[in-house]
């Protein structure tokens, strides 16, 4: 097995970036998922409501968040030092977590949820010393995640995608499942019996697979939605009440840079 792609995603929900080598940090790739829109509640906004995300990319240049569109209007906003001030804290909710984060308080901000629809909306980012703990039941000690669902690393495999393609009624896209590491590899599902890759030179736990929700019914290029898809996925994929594709991984140690094309050897 190889890897095939890579994948971090700045914003959560929004589209990201596909480099041939990126940086593994203990919380997620560096710059995955580090900032988030979140509702006058403090909840994290997502695809699943906002379907409309997928228009738009963002990218980090130095300090600076640019978030552009991806339509033909190509409209964008660059949001400056949106790492480096000392934010005012808010508290917000991603899943059952509730945590601080900074809130960027920038009127080019309110201009650009103006322009995306999405209704009353703040974006938060989460900070070094902004610590969300990792679910304790597969964590090690002092273990933090990104704004991720729940695990720093989302690791899929090639064969599965293939697989699941012939038996569905519509092929999908592995961009569906929003992955941080895809593995090219021979074998459908060998990622059931994973508990940990050599990765390169990088060391990953894979501690459970990845419960699929309706985000994979969005097409993240034109943010339509095929309703069916899960249920579809779910005759052959479903384990008890869950939907399963792709495991979730944490970096273990050792190398901190992965590159496309790196050996990958379940240990």
């Amino acid at each position: 097995m190889i890897i095939h792609s890579l994948h971090y995603y700045p914003v959560k929900a929004l589209a990201g970036h596909s480099p041939d080598s990126w940086k593994l940090e203990a919380r997620g790739f560096q710059h995955d998922r580090r900032w988030m829109f979140v509702n006058p509640a403090g909840n994290f906004m997502s695809q699943r409501k906002y379907p409309e995300f997928v228009h738009w990319r963002a990218s980090v240049v130095a300090n600076d968040l640019v978030i552009e569109s991806l339509r033909n209007d190509g409209e964008s906003y660059r949001i400056e030092n949106a790492t480096g001030a000392e934010r005012e804290q808010v508290e917000v909710t991603l899943w059952n977590d509730t945590f601080q984060a900074g809130w960027i308080n920038d009127p080019t901000v309110d201009e650009l949820v103006a322009q995306m629809g999405i209704g009353a909306a703040r974006l938060v980012f989460l900070a070094e010393d902004n610590l969300r703990p990792l679910d304790p039941d597969f964590a090690k000690q002092g273990e933090n995640v990104s704004l991720a669902d729940g695990f720093p690393y989302l690791i899929t495999n090639t064969a599965s995608l293939e697989d699941a393609n012939q038996r569905m009624d519509e092929k999908m896209a592995m961009s569906r499942f929003r992955p941080n590491i895809v593995v090219k590899s021979d074998e459908p599902w060998a990622e059931d019996n994973w508990t940990g890759l050599k990765i390169g030179k990088a060391n990953f736990r894979t501690p459970k697979p990845c419960a699929r929700c309706r985000v994979i019914t969005i097409d993240q290029e034109s943010g339509e939605q095929r309703i069916e898809l899960l249920g579809e996925l779910s005759r052959f994929r479903k384990v008890g009440r869950k939907i399963l594709f792709g495991m979730n991984g944490v970096w273990d140690g050792g190398a901190q840079i992965i590159n496309t094309g790196d050996p990958v050897h379940p240990v």
